[in-house]
């Protein structure tokens, strides 16, 4: 099997539109250690969780930026929404990878 590669043109695009949807509402306080490498990947992780629900659910990026639950005692879970009109309920897990060529692991679940 081909390594994936990834087009860092698309990529810094992605994170540009992430910035733009959720900076300001998407705030990353759980993490006072980490250098500016690591919570713009949290950030972006986060923003990329609540996009799947801008996407998928259909809300407003502020509603998604709100379902966001990202911390050390998640289990794995990023985000969640409960529609109740539709008797949906959203669990996301993401993960940023800022080569674009990765993907969540089993361990993230732990």
């Amino acid at each position: 099997m081909a390594k994936a590669t990834a087009n860092p043109t698309l990529v810094t695009a992605i994170a540009k539109r992430l910035d733009e949807l959720f900076e300001g509402q998407i705030i990353v306080v759980d993490a006072p250690e980490a250098d500016q490498t690591g919570k713009r990947s949290r950030f972006l992780t986060r923003s990329l969780a609540a996009l799947a629900l801008v996407e998928k659910a259909g809300v407003t990026p502020s509603v998604a930026a709100q379902c966001v639950t990202d911390g050390g005692e998640d289990d794995g879970i990023d985000a969640v929404l409960v529609d109740q009109a539709r008797r949906y309920v959203y669990f996301v897990q993401s993960k940023w990878v800022s080569s674009g060529t990765g993907s969540v692991k089993l361990a993230d679940f732990a």
